[in-house]
């Protein structure tokens, strides 16, 4: 076999494929946490659709007990999205925790 031969120019870029329609998909708690208690939030995809990314967010009513809630879980689920957190000190007796999970989901067979 002989030597290989001399690069042929680069060729046009391609079109653009289709826009991929995502949808954002939530769902929240809302409590007190007890101490030490998990708190969990789960939300699925509807049927005929994979989840693609997720995230979670802690919303707490009182700015002293922010630094007292931890998260343990967040991730992929087969179906959707879960986040798990914990109260790591005793929250102050008003204090509610708005904790929500959010997938994004997109359609079985999208580009």
């Amino acid at each position: 076999m002989g030597a290989a031969g001399v690069s042929g120019p680069v060729g046009p870029t391609g079109p653009t494929g289709p826009p991929t329609a995502t949808t954002a998909r939530a769902a929240f708690v809302q409590v007190h946490p007890a101490f030490g208690q998990p708190v969990t939030a789960t939300v699925d995809c509807l049927d005929g659709e994979q989840v693609v990314g997720g995230g979670a967010r802690a919303d707490i009513s009182n700015p002293i007990d922010v630094p007292g809630f931890h998260l343990l879980e967040n991730g992929p689920t087969d179906t959707g999205w879960i986040a798990r957190g914990v109260a790591v000190s005793v929250f102050v007796p008003t204090s509610v925790l708005t904790f929500t999970a959010t997938a994004f989901c997109q359609a079985v067979g999208a580009p």
